[in-house]
């Protein structure tokens, strides 16, 4: 239900070995660095009090730009293909 709504999403794991991916756990990232960033307690940014914190917050915000570039890109897709059917009268 939170994949759905847009609050998290699980990456699967991506090994060349199969066997690894079956053992793998995927990871859990949110789509608000906001809301990872409450869930982590911070609310400042002195309040950082490790590198494990600073890298969950960097990951999520670089994760989220990631799936907001590909669900943008398959959006432009989408209508470009719209576009050059219409063109044909289909």
């Amino acid at each position: 239900m939170l994949e759905v709504s847009y609050v998290l999403y699980l990456l699967p794991p991506h090994h060349a070995n199969f066997n690894k991916r079956l053992v793998k756990a995927p990871k859990l990232y949110f789509y608000d660095t906001g809301l990872a960033c409450s869930l982590l307690s911070i609310r400042e940014a002195p309040q950082v009090s490790s590198r494990t914190e600073v890298t969950v917050v960097c990951q999520t915000a670089r994760h989220s730009e990631l799936a907001e570039e590909s669900r943008s890109r398959q959006q432009a897709a989408r209508m470009n293909r719209a576009r050059f059917l219409s063109k044909l009268g289909m």
